[in-house]
């Protein structure tokens, strides 16, 4: 988390909830404490600076060196419930896309597709204006019209690498179907099970994803993607394949987050 997640935004979004003449708390040291007892069941907040005061790697995760006091027990109480509540913060740190995930349906649970999305529609109907994305996993059931029926109520497609799901470059339609794609490595489970000394190399299928990520993130498309230890044997590892692949290729720093122009099709 704290490689990939950066948290100096909270001190611009907190600056018109701070008083001047408060106390000099660094807001980001507040949220990296809170979230510490968050992530680990710490629940009371007395136990929290305890906990902060003697755990080292909780230290060096909230930027608190030895010589440093933990502020006060009460100062998380004031600010969870307040600045940081009326500023929405948290939401912003957790703030992402909810994925619907279904199961590959045997033909005597759903005969077809149509009968998937006659059931899938008056559900998409209610939902709110947050991101959301829909990972199918039989492959019959892809088409341009699913991809437009998830277009016309604003749903992302999950894109996954999977045995038997196609990857983009197969599809006969355009499988962007919102302003943002979910991408998931997820690779064959019982492949990287059976592997003994050494993982999947996944160099090829991840140089072709590179290529696709930078074609959409050229249409304007804000792309997130999730690896799995079946993928290639270490989540993280692929991740920063993936990136170590996107720079030796000479392409726009990642980090930045910045839409690049836009692009008619996947094929410009």
């Amino acid at each position: 988390m704290d490689r990939y997640v950066d948290f100096s935004f909270v001190r611009e979004r907190l600056k018109t909830f701070t008083a001047p003449w408060a106390a000099p708390i660094d807001p980001e040291v507040l949220l990296r404490l809170l979230l510490v007892g968050y992530l680990y069941g710490i629940t009371s907040e007395r136990r929290l600076v305890d906990e902060v005061r003697m755990h080292l790697a909780y230290r060096w995760f909230t930027r608190l060196s030895f010589n440093q006091e933990i502020p006060d027990h009460s100062t998380f109480s004031k600010n969870r419930h307040g600045r940081f509540r009326q500023s929405g913060v948290f939401r912003k740190v957790f703030e992402g896309p909810i994925v619907f995930q279904f199961p590959l349906f045997p033909r005597n649970i759903l005969r077809d597709r149509p009968e998937f999305t006659d059931r899938l529609i008056p559900f998409l109907k209610k939902l709110s204006d947050r991101k959301f994305a829909i990972e199918i996993r039989n492959r019959a059931w892809l088409n341009a019209e699913f991809a437009n029926l998830l277009g016309d109520h604003g749903i992302a497609r999950v894109l996954q690498d999977r045995a038997w799901m196609p990857n983009p470059s197969e599809l006969d339609f355009d499988p962007i179907t919102a302003d943002w794609i979910y991408i998931r490595w997820l690779g064959d489970r019982r492949e990287i099970e059976a592997q003994t000394m050494a993982v999947v190399d996944r160099t090829a299928e991840l140089s072709r994803w590179v290529d696709f990520c930078y074609q959409v993130m050229k249409r304007g498309v804000l792309v997130y993607a999730y690896a799995n230890n079946h993928y290639a044997g270490h989540g993280p590892a692929t991740i920063e394949q993936f990136r170590n692949l996107w720079r030796g290729k000479g392409l726009p720093d990642i980090r930045t987050q910045q839409r690049l122009r836009q692009e008619a099709s996947l094929s410009d």
